[in-house]
């Protein structure tokens, strides 16, 4: 980068962040330096060493004390063992098994096995490494080691914690792969390491000893280096761990220090990053799921030892709970929205199920739930948030959902109309403004890309990568150096309306203001549960404009073009998805070769349909999607102003859905008048239209007569039904 350029990167990061950023960014990285270049420091041993030198006896303490109490007891491990289903247990095993071969799997890449003694590997991504020194897999070992008895699992634990003892602990803070963030992970399963082999009568106490006080060491240093500086979801995660560590283990001569400064963060955090409809800020599906499941484990642990900081964790964490449950595309699946992989090694807990108290709704590829439960588990399955198909709005999230059912083969859209990731800190957020993901059947077929490592972050970061339109060829915001997002588009919320048939979404961003033409790009989607999707874009403003509407498909979706060449089919397994394209600029649509990467550093191609229309604005362009074989149309009514009606014909239905127009009343089927914002006439082929669905409506009127109010939709806010002679 230019000195130029750093400069104006500078300025702009800086006015971008709250007051004394600049001061707390030179601090910490003072702190740090000096941190990095001492630890351990006398101090530092003695605060992460504060435990009595009697380890058989500190051992014997731990697993007496009534408080503060794990999520289990020894008594308690006999019946959680028996309670995980078979076949995971024997799955489990294997994965063990593999471990104690030093054969290790992450980031979807086929097993490496390491010679004893190795923590790195050439030709592997970052996350790999990062996984691999995480040591979450410890706990599958003291799974195993309850599941099966055999020692062996327990002395690999030994094996390799002695070895990343003996490399790494004494130089933490000058590993390249390193950091804050890992040594806050790395607490996290050495805690649930100690606990699953603290029971067991073969771990020696030497050794013992040893990994308690690297355990204290990584705290210390965490404690030292924590991120407090950077906005976002490390210095959350990190306060977390630091809190945890604190309070499970009292005994630590810095305990008391780490619980005061990981509450106080922590707390102050969740009030800057979590939003009140229990979204992350950061938009990031990946770390949503990640915080929930970490902030689940910490209010589990709070409320069974009475601490006052349940108060605070409860609300926050059963409505990130509740957003997830909402948005799970089917058998745990969430959308990639923003920087999010399918896979992490921090996926450990299911929100919605520790919540619920549930291991009927356990996801997650490890059994780590199902010992935080602990005896308390009941593998009931909890109650669905509705009975209903429904949609719900996440709206100061940017959220908003169409569910079919809460069977596992619904039907779920998605779309994002909310800020441009967490306006402190973008590095995590992408160009997807009004983008949405669709899955038909429990099938995802639209998705949104995840995030790319290397060359792929930026391709996969931008606009033409995801279901939304883009304009001129050009991005939605500046894609800046260092991960950073200048320029980016304001996403606002215009319509909301859901009822059991029905969900109406509209809303518009202005990321396209800053061409020499400006324009606005609004957005209406229409669920019509169990007929169609309907997507009509439009852009205003100024000028001449290439408008392409983009659909982003999963991997191995197999794409067939109608034979008039006005829409595709797409079909993955069972689930089939066809759709039909109309336009006010003449409508060519093409495919293009895409790309995701749901698994960290494994790009997997896709396929993109792009709808491209040309001409001056306004400009409109309208989808229909059908699942089932169903192949429903659409079509502009040419006849109207400003292509402001729109048609959608099936085998069994016609609807005309009428755009409102600002201070204009809005001419209906039958005479009628509305000052709604959105109409559906509904009708079968050939016949008049027998009811209106009107959106945002206070008036109806038929041949000037005023009929007053509209009554209520099934008691649902937004939506009128009028039933027509």
């Amino acid at each position: 980068m230019r000195p130029t350029d750093w400069l104006g990167w500078t300025a702009r990061k800086l006015a971008s962040q709250s007051p004394g950023a600049l001061l707390r960014r030179v601090g910490y990285a003072a702190q740090k330096r000096w941190a990095d270049q001492t630890f351990p420091s006398a101090q530092a041993v003695r605060r992460a060493n504060g435990v009595s030198r009697d380890t058989r006896a500190v051992r014997a303490q731990i697993l007496a004390r009534s408080a503060p109490r794990w999520h289990w007891v020894d008594a308690d491990i006999a019946r959680i063992a028996r309670a995980v289903p078979a076949e995971r247990r024997d799955r489990t095993i294997a994965a063990a098994d593999a471990l104690v071969a030093r054969r290790f799997m992450f980031c979807g890449r086929d097993p490496i096995e390491l010679p004893p003694g190795e923590w790195t590997v050439p030709a592997v991504s970052g996350g790999w490494i990062s996984a691999l020194n995480r040591h979450h897999w410890f706990a599958t070992l003291g799974f195993a080691y309850w599941y099966s008895g055999d020692a062996r699992f327990l002395q690999a634990f030994v094996a390799q914690s002695a070895s990343w003892m003996d490399r790494h602990l004494h130089r933490l803070g000058r590993l390249e792969w390193d950091g804050p963030f890992e040594v806050a992970s790395r607490i996290n399963a050495w805690l649930w390491a100690h606990f699953l082999f603290a029971g067991a009568p073969d771990w020696d106490s030497a050794h013992y000893g040893r990994f308690l006080g690297g355990l204290g060491l990584l705290a210390e240093y965490l404690d030292q280096t924590i991120e407090y500086h950077s906005p976002g979801n490390h210095v959350l995660l990190e306060a977390k761990a630091l809190a945890l560590v604190g309070e499970v283990f009292p005994e630590f001569a810095g305990a008391a220090a780490w619980r005061r400064k990981g509450w106080r963060l922590l707390l102050e955090e969740l009030g800057r990053q979590v939003c009140a409809d229990g979204v992350h800020a950061e938009r990031s599906t990946m770390y949503h799921r990640i915080i929930a499941g970490e902030l689940a484990e910490l209010w589990r642990f709070c409320r069974r030892n009475e601490l006052p900081q349940q108060a605070d964790l409860e609300p926050l964490v059963q409505g990130m709970a509740q957003f997830q449950r909402w948005i799970d595309q089917g058998d745990g699946v969430l959308p990639l929205f923003a920087d999010a992989h399918a896979e992490d090694t921090y996926y450990r807990f299911s929100a919605p199920s520790v919540v619920a108290g549930s291991t009927a709704l356990i996801q997650e590829a490890t059994d780590h739930g199902y010992w935080l439960l602990g005896a308390e588990a009941t593998d009931a399955a909890a109650p669905a948030a509705e009975l209903t198909p429904a949609g719900r709005a996440f709206a100061e999230g940017g959220y908003f959902v169409a569910r079919s059912g809460w069977a596992p083969g619904a039907d779920v859209l998605v779309w994002d109309c909310g800020p441009t990731g967490y306006h402190l800190n973008r590095k995590h957020a992408h160009l997807d403004a009004l983008s949405f993901t669709l899955s038909i059947a429990g099938t995802p077929l639209l998705i949104d890309p995840g995030t790319g490592t290397r060359d792929r972050r930026n391709v996969l970061r931008g606009t033409r990568a995801h279901t939304t339109v883009c304009v001129d060829g050009v991005e939605q915001g500046v894609l800046a150096a260092r991960d950073e997002i200048w320029s980016a588009p304001n996403a606002e919320l215009e319509l909301w309306a859901t009822s059991p048939e029905c969900s109406v979404m509209a809303g518009r961003h202005d990321g396209y203001r800053r061409l020499t033409y400006p324009v606005w790009h609004a957005r209406t989607i229409i669920v019509m549960h169990g007929l169609y999707w309907l997507v009509v874009d439009r852009l205003t403003g100024s000028g001449w404009h290439l408008a392409e509407q983009r659909f982003q498909f999963a991997p191995d979706v197999a794409i067939e073009e109608w034979r008039d060449g006005a829409g595709v089919a797409a079909t993955k397994g069972a689930a089939r998805l066809s759709l039909h394209w109309a336009s006010s600029g003449g409508t060519r649509v093409r495919l293009e070769p895409g790309v995701s990467e749901q698994l960290y550093g494994r790009p997997q191609p896709t396929t993109v349909a792009a709808a491209v229309c040309a001409g001056p604005v306004p400009l409109v362009v309208a989808a229909v999607l059908g699942s089932d074989g169903a192949r429903p149309t659409v079509r502009l009514d040419s006849g109207t102003a400003a292509q402001r009606q729109v048609v959608v014909r099936g085998a069994t239905f016609e609807h005309e859905i009428h755009f409102g127009a600002d201070a204009a009343a809005l001419p209906l089927p039958g005479g009628w008048t509305s000052d709604a914002r959105l109409v559906i006439a509904r009708a079968r082929p050939g016949s008049p239209a027998h009811d209106l669905l009107l959106v945002g409506a206070t008036r109806v009127q038929r041949h000037g007569a005023e009929r007053g109010r509209a009554a209520g939709y099934h008691g649902v806010a937004g939506l009128t039904r009028l039933v027509l002679d």
